[in-house]
């Protein structure tokens, strides 16, 4: 090879490296249903007749290491500043559920509360597919004073296109609404029939 095409292909590569960004990707702290997701709309008459369930969320925290590190997409970090901002408006797209009505301020005559602990939350690459990850764990009290925990995981799993911003963010919207879909059906199940 000689000295020329070896410099053309240097200067190829280096112009090629400089198009690929390694600035962060920033996560804004709010949860966009994806659309066709697994809620009903607030119109549809879902209880039959049945008394709405009053929820409380009575704390939401993040008690993940790094609460700002959302993992990675291709060489660019992915950050948060409000994680349990984020947590806090998944859970109120839960409102959209007309068998429960879920309040942030705690009204002391709740059917069910909730403490909601962010486990994890990250993304991350293998060749050409992504894999995005968020787990909450859940502690219910019932009305009688009835006590349980849950674990719930979403996910995401599907092609990284370009390890672009849309895609990434989009992804940890998707696995949000798949363990969102799980936390509406099992608050269901635990408020009075």
């Amino acid at each position: 090879m000689s000295a020329g095409t070896i410099g053309r292909s240097a200067a190829l590569v280096a112009l090629v490296l400089a198009g690929c960004s390694t600035t962060p990707i920033p996560m804004a702290p709010n949860f966009t249903p994806p659309r066709g997701s697994n809620w009903p709309d607030r119109d549809v008459d879902m209880h039959s007749g049945k008394a709405v369930c009053h929820v409380d969320v009575t704390a939401v925290t993040d008690i993940r290491p790094d609460p700002q590190s959302m993992g990675k997409s291709g060489v660019r970090s992915v950050l948060m500043t409000g994680s349990t901002d984020w947590v806090r408006s998944g859970l109120d797209s839960l409102n959209r559920d007309a068998r429960i009505k879920l309040s942030e301020t705690p009204t002391g005559a709740a059917d069910l509360s909730l403490a909601v602990e962010l486990v994890k939350a990250y993304t991350m690459n293998i060749t050409t597919e992504r894999s995005t990850n968020v787990v909450f764990r859940v502690r219910f009290t019932g009305k009688d004073g009835a006590k349980s925990e849950q674990v719930y995981r979403g996910e995401y799993e599907g092609n990284n296109w370009s390890n672009g911003e849309g895609e990434t963010l989009d992804s940890f919207d998707d696995a949000l609404a798949h363990l969102l879909a799980n936390l509406d059906h099992d608050i269901v199940a635990r408020c009075p029939k």
